[in-house]
């Protein structure tokens, strides 16, 4: 009886063993995203835009999103969804409140258009090595890659095979080595690992409020475009009407169409 109280509980002690190892992070990579994008300035100079996320990681498991936003939303599910409240001090606020999921092969990207939410899957990358180039990033030596997207895109990646998961920012992911850089084909897009060290964090995925889930990236690659193409489609229409000192009605045209730099999507 004793022998098999002490099997069972070795057992049990072997799976929450392996639990721990596939919930717990490997590693915390910082990163920071650049975006310039010169569309819309007179002066032709470039607009920089600087975001920085975590990625938080293991062999099979990740999480990648800015590193305050699942305590934002924490906070805004413990005040029963109310964020206007006098808790909720404004360095709270994430900047982006995008995010990528991976568990196993399923890469779930959430990302905002306007004021909503959006999930989907993203599909898998094939990536084609450049042996012949080599370059240096956080004392690591690392080869480069690329890639085209399902949309078309090209994009670089600097990976590090000695650092052997494959593991990346955003949906860059799937090569021999832990992706330290990624870039698009103008660099308008670039993002870059600042930090590297070992964690053993929980990958968990960001529990948001509200999102709406799509069955395909298709769908949300139109939502997309209809808010670029319209951002005001949503908006509450007002009965008031206004008219000029001679009775004629004033109309605005809400239509308003958003300068975007299609290089810097990150499809």
């Amino acid at each position: 009886m004793l022998k098999k109280l002490t099997f069972f509980c070795l057992l049990w002690f072997q799976i929450f063993q392996s639990q721990d190892k596939y919930n717990n992070a490997e590693l915390k990579i910082d990163y920071q995203m650049i975006i310039s994008d010169h569309q819309g300035n007179n002066n032709g100079d470039d607009m920089r835009h600087v975001y920085d996320f975590t990625l938080l990681c293991n062999s099979l498991k990740s999480i990648y999103a800015n590193s305050g936003l699942q305590n934002y939303y924490e906070f805004i599910r413990k005040s029963r969804g109310n964020r206007h409240i006098p808790g909720l001090d404004k360095s709270m606020y994430p900047k982006s409140k995008s995010s990528v999921y991976k568990n196993g092969e399923s890469v779930v990207v959430t990302l905002p258009v306007g004021n909503q939410l959006y999930t989907f899957t993203e599909p898998k990358l094939k990536w084609e090595t450049i042996s012949n180039e080599k370059k240096e990033i956080l004392g690591n030596q690392c080869l480069k890659a690329k890639a085209i997207t399902d949309t078309g895109k090209l994009y670089y990646a600097w990976y590090c095979p000695t650092i052997p998961i494959p593991e990346g920012p955003f949906r860059f992911k799937g090569l021999s080595g832990l992706i330290l850089e990624v870039h698009n084909e103008d660099k308008s897009l670039i993002i870059k690992a600042t930090k590297i060290e070992k964690s053993k964090d929980i990958i968990e995925s960001i529990a948001y409020v509200n999102t709406v889930n799509l069955k395909e990236k298709a769908d949300f690659i139109k939502k997309r475009s209809e808010y670029i193409d319209n951002p005001n489609a949503d908006q509450f229409s007002s009965p008031y009407k206004a008219y000029t000192l001679d009775g004629k009605e004033i109309k605005v045209d809400k239509r308003k169409s958003l300068k975007i730099n299609e290089s810097i999507l990150l499809d």
